[in-house]
């Protein structure tokens, strides 16, 4: 008996995909060096790339994450691949639309405060977000239902979609202030966690470049370990360093882009995984 035939994408969805994987290489470019600029002009680096929000760079910021998250969501992946890529998609915006809180002085107090005109900004976009996000959710839950192949994994992606939108808006809604504080940070660390998770899980697909996608999510996963242990040393009143978090994402953000690469070379003639 023979299997399956594979699904053999024509050469317009090829294309597309491809397009669609070589624009989020050259968004992860455009960013980098749009706060290169800054930075060179400013003659210092800022403490994160977050930072960049409150200067110059904040259109190009904003633009790349949340343009990211369309790619991430348009784009297919294997089985729970594109569950996390998916996943990633959503929290990318919110990265972009709730910028890091700026340190203040109050009272002779260092406090960590979004500025008013960065919260008006937040309240509505998030709402906004989140009304889309709960639409979208309703359409991948449709065609989740019609799928003929790998419905089980595309009902799991809304589950967890679900899951996610409901935890962001019962948190925006219940505690705005804290929201506005925390979720910039929260949104972040998911969203490098899902790439270094998704790294990994490409390392044991067992197709091409298996040991290179290993060695890049091991990276990303020290990487992470050593954001960790700054950010705790940071806690404990010790200095690891005014730009720690800036090399960290950094690294984070070009591990991610060299695996993107390497995923895009793999699939340069299919676009797309076949199944």
């Amino acid at each position: 008996m023979t299997g399956p035939v594979p699904i053999v994408p024509s050469d317009d969805v090829v294309r597309t995909y491809r397009y669609l994987r070589i624009a989020l290489v050259g968004l992860v470019v455009l960013l980098a060096t749009s706060v290169a600029m800054e930075s060179l002009q400013r003659h210092r680096i800022l403490g994160s790339i977050s930072e960049y929000y409150y200067t110059p760079v904040r259109a190009v910021l904003v633009g790349v994450l949340v343009a990211s998250g369309v790619c991430l969501i348009a784009l297919k992946g294997r089985g729970i691949e594109d569950v996390l890529l998916n996943l990633a998609g959503m929290v990318a915006p919110v990265v972009a639309l709730v910028p890091a809180p700026l340190t203040t002085e109050t009272d002779g107090d260092l406090r960590r405060l979004v500025p008013q005109d960065a919260a008006d900004n937040i309240d509505n976009n998030v709402a906004a977000l989140l009304v889309t996000g709960a639409i979208v959710l309703v359409f991948s839950a449709w065609t989740a239902l019609r799928r003929v192949t790998e419905r089980r994994a595309a009902l799991l992606g809304v589950l967890a979609g679900a899951a996610l939108l409901a935890g962001a808006t019962i948190w925006f809604a219940a505690g705005p202030e804290s929201f506005r504080s925390g979720a910039h940070y929260a949104a972040a660390i998911v969203l490098f966690g899902i790439f270094t998770a998704v790294a990994w899980s490409q390392a044991r697909s067992g197709g091409r470049r298996t040991r290179w996608y290993g060695v890049i999510a091991c990276l990303m996963l020290v990487s992470i370990l050593v954001a960790i242990v700054c950010a705790a040393f940071q806690a404990a009143g010790h200095d690891p360093g005014h730009s720690w978090m800036f090399w960290v994402e950094g690294a984070l953000l070009t591990l991610f882009a060299t695996f993107w690469t390497l995923q895009t070379i793999d699939y340069w003639e299919t676009g797309l995984p076949i199944r």
